[in-house]
């Protein structure tokens, strides 16, 4: 996970306005996204080794912070009303049936007040192979969640009452007045990441009566629709990315909403637009406002203020990890190592959390100089460039 951080390169717009077909729209839609939760009940880890080896493994996720992350959503939902609330995906740690379950109990604080939550399962979420407690200075194997069990768990959110279902996938429609919000799912099919040719059939049945009724899509999935980076983008883009993204175009879908990739930013592809939402366990710990209006939507950001800096102080000890064979390839001395290793996190942070003003001031900051003098080439070279560039 560390290296995931260190590779990609993107950024995001704190405030973006987009243009969508015009519709008969009868009022705004606000929709409440955010993405890999990878919630860990607090019965399966303590303070022992293999707890603590997690949390310098992983890429600096708060995961001790699961029950309070939740709850601050779930408290930010009630507060805001939207008409939909969703979570796209990679909802557990690692599919621990334990912490699903706490997942749904808390939902359904949500779902009682007659706000509609929509859910899809991520990559993490289904017969994952690392389903651990942590527990005792132990890695002891636990009750995963199945294709089965996960249908059953959360059918209450968003599958069961959709107008429109995939038998074959978590694949479904939730109609809001002239709205569809429409659900691709890639990871309930034995294909972990690729949509497959029955639930690409039914997306275009989907699509073609939604273009002859007028209707407007808004795409949810896990995995991104659009690639993120050109530079690196296996394994975090929907693996049959060229037919889904067709698909989307022929039927004229301008906005999409994913995950997956643990970053914020925005890419477009002519008139399609795939915002990609940050992993909510991360700096700085925030979720997505989807305002749909006549004119397009709106798109803005929340962060939760009280737990940002520790997120961010996490982010990068563990960028500190991954930074440190890296740099010693350079013949750099002490005082100017750390000053360029300084810099690196810095411009590091400012992509993964899309700060596209500090990614902007630091293009032209001083210690570019330096890092510049020692480091022509290789992979910090052209990640930097990267960042710059994007």
């Amino acid at each position: 996970m560390r290296i995931k951080k260190i590779l990609i390169c993107l950024l995001i717009l704190f405030v973006f306005s987009g243009c969508a077909n015009k519709t008969n729209l009868s009022s705004d839609k606000v929709i409440m996204v955010c993405s890999d939760l990878h919630y860990l009940s607090k019965d399966l880890y303590d303070d022992g080794s293999s707890f603590r080896r997690i949390l310098e493994t992983n890429d600096g996720k708060l995961i001790e912070r699961s029950e309070e992350i939740l709850a601050w959503l779930i408290e930010e939902t009630l507060k805001v009303k939207p008409d939909a609330f969703v979570l796209s995906g990679d909802i557990t740690f690692n599919g621990e049936m334990t912490s699903l379950i706490e997942v749904k109990n808390k939902l359904l604080e949500i779902k009682d007040k007659g706000i509609k939550v929509l859910v899809i399962p991520g990559n993490h979420d289904i017969t994952n192979g690392y389903a651990y407690s942590f527990l005792n200075d132990e890695f002891t194997k636990i009750e995963g969640v199945t294709q089965s069990s996960f249908l059953e768990m959360l059918k209450d959110f968003g599958y069961e009452e959709a107008q429109k279902k995939d038998e074959g996938s978590f694949s479904y429609v939730i109609e809001i007045d002239n709205d569809w919000l429409v659900t691709i799912d890639a990871n309930t099919e034995g294909r972990i990441g690729t949509i497959t040719e029955d639930t690409l059939t039914w997306l275009e049945d989907i699509l073609k009566e939604a273009k002859e009724k007028s209707k407007r899509v808004t795409i949810i999935s896990h995995q991104n629709v659009l690639r993120q980076n050109d530079y690196l983008y296996r394994g975090f883009v929907i693996d049959n990315e060229e037919e889904v993204v067709s698909l989307l175009k022929k039927y004229d879908v301008n906005l999409a909403l994913s995950g997956h990739s643990h970053i914020q930013h925005i890419s477009t592809s002519g008139k399609l637009v795939d915002i990609c939402n940050e992993s909510v366990m991360l700096y700085p710990i925030s979720y997505g406002l989807v305002t749909l209006n006549e004119e397009g939507y709106e798109y803005k950001r929340i962060s939760n203020e009280i737990l940002a800096n520790e997120a961010k102080q996490r982010f990068d000890n563990d960028m500190n990890r991954g930074l440190e064979d890296r740099i010693n390839n350079y013949e750099i001395n002490e005082e100017d190592k750390e000053i360029i290793k300084g810099y690196i996190k810095d411009i590091n942070r400012a992509i993964f959390s899309g700060n596209k003003d500090e990614i902007e001031l630091l293009k032209d900051e001083e210690r570019r100089s330096l890092f510049d003098k020692y480091i022509d080439s290789g992979f910090l070279y052209d990640y930097i460039q990267n960042a710059f560039s994007d």
